[in-house]
C-alpha cells in the first residue's frame, strides 16, 4: 500500500454525476424499454375520472449541472482526499454507476429511477503519494465519460395546483445517454498530479469536483485540465421520440462557466512546493 499523509476525508466520491437536477421530467431516446401496465386505479366519488386517459408524452427536457468549480491550488488541495503523482497507461474498461450496490439497492428500495453515470477506467501508476493513500502501485482512476437517465410518461390526470387527481394506470419508460459535459480525455505517456477521492464500494478513484487533473508538460510547465470553451458548456438536441413515429423530444443540458485557470504555465516543481504548503496548512489547521 502507497501512503503518505493521510487527511480525513470529507466528501465521499458519488460516481454519478454530483449535483445533476432534473428541472422537468421529459426526455428521450436511448435504450426503450416498455413497462407492463400497472393495476387499474379508481377514483371513488368522481365518476368521470374512472375513463382511462392516453399517456401524455414527453416533449421538452431540461438538465442542469451544479458540479464543484474550483480554480486554485489551495482550492484542490482543500477538497482532494489523495494526491498523486504519475503517469495514465491505458484504458482498460468501462463502467457504469447503475452496477454500484448502493444504487442497486436504493432503486430496488424506493422504486426510483436516478441519474447514472457512465465511465471509462483508466490505469494510472503511482509514482509518488503526496497526500492520503492508495491500494496500489496501479490503480484505476474514473473519468465521466456518458450520463444515463430513464425516464416515464404515464396517463396520471393532475390537476392545476399539481395534485394527482387520478393515479396512473398506464406507463412506459426508456432512457437516454448524453455526454458529460467535463470530460478531458487523458493523454496516454506524459506526467499528471490528480487530487482524488476514493469510492471503496467501487474500487475506483476519481472527483465530484472539476477540474481535478494537472498535466506536466514536456517543457516542465503544467497545464490544468479543464473544457477550453469560455462560455456555459451546453447542449442542445432534438431526439425522436421512441413510441411516437414523427415526434420530438427537446433535450438541453448545461453546465456552468470554467472557473478561471489560473494554474497553467507555472513550473512543475513550483506547483508540487506551493501543494506541498498547502498539505502542510492544512494539517497545522487541524491540530490547532
Amino acid at each position: 500500500m502507497l501512503t503518505n499523509k493521510i487527511k480525513p476525508a470529507k466528501y465521499i466520491l458519488a460516481l454519478c454525476l454530483i449535483g445533476a437536477v432534473v428541472l422537468a421530467v421529459v426526455s428521450a431516446c436511448g435504450a426503450v424499454e416498455v413497462q407492463p401496465p400497472m393495476q387499474n386505479a379508481e377514483v371513488v366519488g368522481n365518476d368521470y375520472l374512472k375513463e382511462v386517459a392516453p399517456i401524455i408524452p414527453i416533449t421538452d427536457l431540461h438538465i442542469s449541472f451544479d458540479m464543484q468549480g474550483v480554480s486554485s491550488l489551495s482550492e484542490l488541495v482543500y477538497f482532494a482526499d489523495i494526491i498523486v503523482i504519475g503517469r495514465y497507461t491505458g484504458t482498460y474498461s468501462s463502467w457504469n454507476s447503475r452496477q454500484d450496490p448502493l444504487k442497486i439497492q436504493e432503486r430496488l428500495e424506493t422504486g426510483h429511477s436516478f441519474l447514472y453515470t457512465e465511465v471509462l477506467l483508466y490505469d494510472f501508476v503511482v509514482d509518488e503519494v503526496l497526500m492520503g493513500e492508495v491500494s496500489g502501485h496501479v490503480i484505476p482512476i474514473h473519468h465521466r465519460l456518458f450520463n444515463e437517465r430513464f425516464f416515464t410518461e404515464t396517463n396520471a390526470v393532475i390537476n392545476e395546483s399539481g395534485i394527482i387527481v387520478q393515479p396512473a394506470t398506464k406507463q412506459r419508460e426508456f432512457s437516454l445517454k448524453f455526454d458529460c459535459l467535463y470530460f478531458v480525455e487523458p493523454i496516454i505517456g506524459p506526467t499528471y498530479i490528480l487530487f482524488l477521492t476514493y469510492a471503496p464500494t467501487v474500487g475506483q478513484y476519481g472527483a465530484w469536483f472539476d477540474p481535478f487533473s494537472i498535466m506536466v508538460a514536456h517543457d516542465g510547465t503544467v497545464k490544468l485540465q479543464i473544457t477550453d470553451s469560455d462560455s456555459p458548456r451546453s447542449s442542445s438536441i432534438d431526439f425522436p421520440h421512441p413510441f411516437l413515429d414523427g415526434q420530438y423530444i427537446s433535450f438541453t443540458t448545461a453546465a456552468g462557466l470554467n472557473p478561471p485557470d489560473i494554474i497553467s504555465g507555472q513550473t512543475f516543481d513550483d506547483v508540487v512546493a506551493q501543494i506541498r504548503a498547502y498539505i502542510y496548512d492544512e494539517a497545522s489547521a487541524q491540530l490547532e
